[in-house]
């Protein structure tokens, strides 16, 4: 018989800190099994290369004994002391893979699943007794225990990496190329390393830096830059290993030929500032709020100042001298006639009456309003005894990748006229206090259904529900709001979708997405 064995829990009472090669007496004649080695506990075993580890056979009564190596790694001969960091001159026997030493020392010079094999034979029923019991096997007058330790070696990190840019492979290896890119544009770098195994990563290329196996790195301030990557093994109970790479050629960030436009949604931040993307970096500059106008509710309100985001460059900033609420209506222009530009001297074209997006807390967790989360946390799900068909689903949202869908297929399921889904994760609560809140989502019904009534309900100390007018959202996405106020602190508030009875035989299918509960901020 011959055991593999790839992970054993062994107890022992001494941690390798020297070792020779002195063979173990066995103290009588009876017949016993038992080996340690130095990996102590561990239940894998995994050595970095060029590194060892110890093997000791304590069985007794034995007839025959060998360990077996494979090819490539050696036998050490000691003292090895523990300070010691380089082994190759304690090798002996150098190419020999057998030995009938009672205790071997093995360096391992090879990566990957190296075996070590110890081979005994007794006269006498033997079994090795740690996490599971292994019997010995009789073959003709002899008891025989075959078994094979591996090990897992890793290999010195050897890096290897590929350039994209708009796709195609970009080389990289002569260090007198350069690669152009336009401010603006970017470039994915992906590490392809095999040797090593390595398991973090950090891009540095031009200041711009991630930390992602694949990187897509965005180049925005003009000149010639280099490129690292640092690349480490730090998972635990893994051999350690760092090693950086150094890109040879260079990068090169050449002004665009793209105009100097917005590139995302313009916002309010919690601090009250008004944040608009570009996509460019913006170059210094001073006393351009003469140039923009921020209408509140369709007035002009007074600019305190025009900035850029001291992290980001790409961001412009403005702030008010007045306090603007969540449900205000605000937009902003500029004239195009200010002296701001880019980093590689574009400059942003005159753009009217932008509308900003209001900051507010969600009181709905990220999976229950988003779904991003792809169903996992069952934000969403049937309440009691409810069978009716609900999924997390990619068929139909309306934004990100998820939405929650209701098919409604004729049958009278159980509570069917009282069909609810708690949207906090595994049934958890939240609290309401003595404010007015408001409660939104997106409805999308698909054409042909049935007309299905749909009551939102806020369960918080009393049920308080809504009529949607949902036949407005029969073929298209539609957003509904409510106002709440429930009147005093009132813990274990829930959010519940409740179709009403007379129509739990209907047939037809419903989407969800984007749900808000946020406190209604309205101007005094």
């Amino acid at each position: 018989m011959k055991n593999k064995i790839l992970a054993i829990a062994l107890i022992v009472s001494a941690i390798f800190t020297s070792c020779n090669n002195n063979d173990y007496d066995a103290p009588n004649s009876n017949s016993d099994l038992g080996w340690y080695t130095s990996a102590l506990r561990q239940t894998e075993w995994k050595v970095g290369i060029d590194k060892y580890m110890s093997f000791s056979d304590l069985s007794q009564g034995t007839i025959d004994h060998k360990w077996t190596i494979s090819e490539g790694n050696y036998f050490l001969k000691g003292p090895i002391q523990r300070l010691d960091s380089v082994f190759d001159q304690f090798i002996v026997n150098r190419g020999a893979t057998e030995t009938t030493d009672k205790t071997i020392h093995v360096l391992f010079k090879k990566s990957g699943l190296q075996d070590i094999r110890l081979y005994n034979t007794f006269k006498d029923s033997v079994a090795f007794r740690g996490n599971d019991t292994i019997p010995a096997v009789k073959m003709g007058d002899k008891w025989v225990m075959d078994t094979t330790f591996v090990v897992d070696v890793y290999d010195t990190i050897v890096p290897a990496i590929e350039v994209r840019q708009a796709g195609a492979l970009v080389p990289h290896e002569n260090p007198l190329d350069t690669i152009y890119i336009e401010a603006g544009d970017n470039l994915e770098f992906t590490d392809v390393t095999v040797i090593g195994r390595p398991d973090t990563w950090r891009w540095n290329v031009g200041g711009s830096t991630s930390t992602d196996q694949v990187a897509t790195l965005v180049f925005k301030k003009l000149g010639i830059w280099n490129g690292s990557l640092q690349l480490s093994r730090t998972t635990q109970n893994v051999p350690g290993d760092w090693e950086q790479y150094q890109i040879p050629v260079n990068f090169k960030v050449i002004p665009s030929s793209q105009p100097f436009i917005i590139s995302g949604e313009i916002v309010e931040l919690e601090d009250q500032t008004i944040q608009i993307p570009f996509n460019g970096e913006f170059a210094p500059f001073t006393g351009q709020e003469s140039h923009f106008t921020v209408n509140v509710n369709g007035n002009p309100f007074v600019i305190d100042e025009v900035t850029v985001n001291s992290a980001d460059a790409t961001l412009l900033e403005i702030t008010l001298v007045d306090q603007i609420y969540e449900s205000d209506d605000i937009d902003v222009s500029y004239d195009g006639m200010g002296t701001l530009e880019s980093t590689d001297t574009r400059k942003p074209a005159a753009f009217s009456n932008l509308a900003v997006t209001s900051y507010f807390v969600n009181i709905f967790s990220e999976a229950a309003s988003t779904l991003e989360d792809g169903g996992v946390s069952e934000s969403w799900k049937p309440s009691w005894e409810d069978d009716t068909l609900i999924e997390v689903t990619t068929d139909n949202p309306h934004s990100g990748d998820y939405s929650l869908k209701l098919t409604f297929d004729g049958e009278e399921r159980n509570n069917a006229a009282n069909h609810r889904y708690n949207p906090m994760s595994n049934g958890a609560q939240f609290t309401l206090e003595d404010k007015t809140y408001i409660l939104e989502f997106w409805l999308y019904i698909e054409t042909g259904s049935d007309y299905v009534n749909m009551w939102p309900h806020f369960i918080n100390g009393q049920w308080k529900g809504w009529w949607t007018g949902a036949a407005s959202a029969v073929g298209t996405w539609q957003k509904f709001s409510y106002e709440y106020a429930p009147g005093g602190l009132k813990p274990g508030s829930a959010i519940m979708l409740r179709i009403p009875g007379e129509d739990r035989a209907k047939r037809g299918v419903m989407y969800y997405d984007d749900f808000v509960i946020k406190e209604k901020d309205v101007r005094p």
